[in-house]
């Protein structure tokens, strides 16, 4: 659909704008959720799954972790955890696929595919690393709230950046 939309000028154009308002847009949210959290504010930040999603997220891992079935439960609680955060993880993939779109194409796609899913898996793997070798999960929690401020701002840095690149590319 982004493919057929960039071939219309109007439409595209359109879609372009709107999608380097909304990623400034985020950018401000994330500078200023940087600025609570600098602040000890952090209950307070904006960007941030609701409550109430987060509650379904936490139950379907309490039932799903303890079924019998542990592969079959692990496949459809990452599922259901996939769907719920997507409100998050959209955020980048969306504009990331859009400028993909809209590129010349060649292995340069390719490599800015693969860096957003290193970038999106390097923090599941670490926290993967630290569960098998027996970090507790207060201690997990507490040392990615320590860097929240620091993955915030370079939220920020990003959304910005993605805002310039679609400015660039159009």
């Amino acid at each position: 659909a982004l493919r057929l939309a960039s071939t219309v000028t109007v439409i595209s154009t359109i879609f372009d704008w709107v999608l380097i308002c909304l990623l400034m847009i985020f950018a401000g949210i994330s500078l200023y959720d940087w600025i609570l959290i600098r602040r000890g504010r952090e209950r307070e930040i904006v960007l941030q799954l609701p409550k109430a999603m987060k509650r379904r997220i936490h139950a379907s891992v309490r039932t799903r972790a303890k079924s019998t079935l542990l592969i079959g439960s692990s496949l459809a609680m990452g599922f259901f955890v996939s769907v719920f955060e997507l409100a998050c993880t959209g955020q980048i993939y969306f504009p990331t696929i859009a400028y993909l779109v809209k590129s010349d194409g060649g292995a340069r796609n390719y490599l800015f595919l693969v860096l957003y899913n290193v970038g999106f898996i390097v923090p599941l793997l670490a926290v993967f690393a630290m569960t098998y070798t027996g970090v507790s999960s207060k201690r997990i929690t507490a040392f990615f709230r320590q860097r929240m401020g620091v993955v915030k701002l370079a939220t920020a840095v990003l959304f910005a950046g993605l805002a310039a690149l679609t400015f660039f590319v159009q």
